[in-house]
């Protein structure tokens, strides 16, 4: 069979518009089905074979399906229906990006082109808060988010406020965060839109003069599939008061919420690797000098 590649090159789903990138299906229709636009679907699968003595025992197993835009459908990815050689053509395709009409003027082949779509700021986005009605390109949010939206600097002390919204800006990467409070428990739900893979997000706890818990963790990158903040899609940090309570110095400090602050840190992860082989260098030449010192006395 004869592919085009200039029509393979443009072929986007009809439902979201993207390209058709590998693993490449196709439906019974020989149509190619689409992998961004997905749907769950359950199914029973026997886990013991049927004996005259017992009845089969099933399980309940979540499937992925794929979307048809010609069928308006969506298939199961049968193996049998995987084109090796349509996926081997993707490669020596040069795509555009497809936010191109919104102004992107990136274009590579697969898979670098998945990876740019995935974090492209062209990208229409609505605000990641729910309730909050700005829609638009994805690199004009971070000035909506400092116009309008509480903005939380670094090592900025922070009192712990139930149901509350932050920004965390960083260059032209920023964290969302969310804190709630459920009883002697506080919890730090937390987006990251950047570069992947290339901070470390601190939360330090304590009081207003004194820091207690440092708690940190790479954050994972919020795809362009995600609309809005999700508690779903989101790190989550859960601290116990009682925790931090038992490093506080001073007894007479009433161990409630409104006692506790917070603040937050951003490192970068070379950084910071930076630093520990510094720390082991420097660690590594007090053992060898030390060493020295002591045979030089022996002799």
């Amino acid at each position: 069979m004869m592919v085009d590649l200039n029509s393979l090159s443009t072929g986007k789903c009809l439902k979201c518009n993207f390209y058709f990138l590998p693993p490449i299906y196709k439906c019974p229709k020989e149509h190619i089905l689409c992998n961004n636009c997905t749907e769950e679907a359950e199914y029973m699968q026997a886990i013991s074979s049927y004996s005259l003595r017992r009845e089969t025992n099933f399980k309940s197993v979540t499937k992925v399906k794929l979307y048809c835009g010609l069928c308006s459908c969506f298939y199961f990815n049968d193996k049998e229906k995987r084109d090796l050689k349509l996926e081997k053509l993707v490669h020596t395709i040069k795509y555009q990006c497809i936010y191109h009409c919104n102004g992107c003027q990136f274009k590579d082949f697969y898979p670098e082109i998945e990876t740019h779509i995935g974090i492209c700021n062209f990208i229409i986005k609505r605000c990641c808060w729910k309730n909050c009605l700005w829609s638009g390109v994805l690199f004009n949010m971070k000035n909506h988010l400092i116009i309008d939206h509480p903005i939380l600097k670094a090592n900025q002390i922070e009192t712990f406020k139930n149901n509350w919204t932050y920004t965390f800006l960083l260059k032209e990467n920023y964290f969302l965060i969310k804190t709630l409070f459920d009883g002697n428990t506080v919890k730090f739900f937390v987006f990251y839109y950047g570069e992947p893979d290339k901070y470390i997000f601190e939360i330090h706890l304590g009081t207003k003069t004194e820091i207690f818990v440092k708690i940190r963790r790479v954050i994972k990158h919020m795809i362009n599939k995600t609309s809005f903040f999700d508690f779903k899609n989101s790190d989550i940090f859960i601290v116990e008061l009682n925790f931090i309570a038992q490093y506080v110095r001073k007894p007479q400090i009433n161990c409630g919420l409104h006692n506790f602050c917070f603040r937050v840190n951003v490192t970068e992860i070379e950084e910071l690797k930076k630093k520990y082989r510094e720390r082991a260098s420097a660690n590594l030449k007090k053992k060898l000098k030390g060493g020295k010192n002591e045979m030089s006395y022996q002799v």
